[in-house]
């Protein structure tokens, strides 16, 4: 019987996926806010961005799918 070995891929998907709605949801908090911080809000975009498309590389989509689990 062959071992399966978990390399962690999985736990590093969800960390992903968590980052993504942390960033997200920072994003959204920040263009509410009265006091809008533009290079602040355009830094959050591009991190948001970096974290998508280090999620689409990993699993091969923009892990969009289930994210109101987390």
């Amino acid at each position: 019987m062959e071992t399966i070995r978990d390399n962690g891929h999985s736990d590093r998907v969800i960390k992903k996926c968590q980052r993504m709605a942390g960033l997200k949801a920072l994003l959204k908090e920040w263009e509410l806010s009265d006091n809008l911080d533009l290079d602040y809000v355009r830094g959050l975009k591009a991190r948001l961005l970096s974290v998508k498309n280090q999620l689409k590389n990993m699993c091969g989509h923009d892990g969009s799918e289930g994210m109101d689990d987390w």
